[in-house]
């Protein structure tokens, strides 16, 4: 890394160099996509928040009948009413 980079910068490069090498990214890879760095780690995020709802909805699902007249204001309850694969 040069000598003159600033402390921002610093930390930067070391994040970038730090997450690549953990996800086994090349930053090579990360140059040629069209989505910035913001973009994928969003993407990951929102995957992983995906798993949360996933969860959520199966945990909530005990509780189907139990709702009785209020099921059409529970979401997690109607708003997949078939599995996605």
């Amino acid at each position: 890394m040069p000598g003159g980079l600033d402390l921002t910068t610093r930390i930067k490069y070391n994040t970038l160099f730090t997450m690549t090498f953990d996800l086994g990214l090349s930053i090579d890879v990360l140059r040629r996509s069209p989505a910035t760095l913001q973009q994928l780690l969003a993407s990951w995020v929102v995957h992983d928040l995906g798993h949360l709802a996933q969860v959520a909805r199966v945990m909530a699902k005990q509780y189907t009948e139990d709702v009785g007249p209020w099921m059409p204001f529970k979401p997690v309850l109607t708003d997949h009413t078939a599995p996605r694969s």
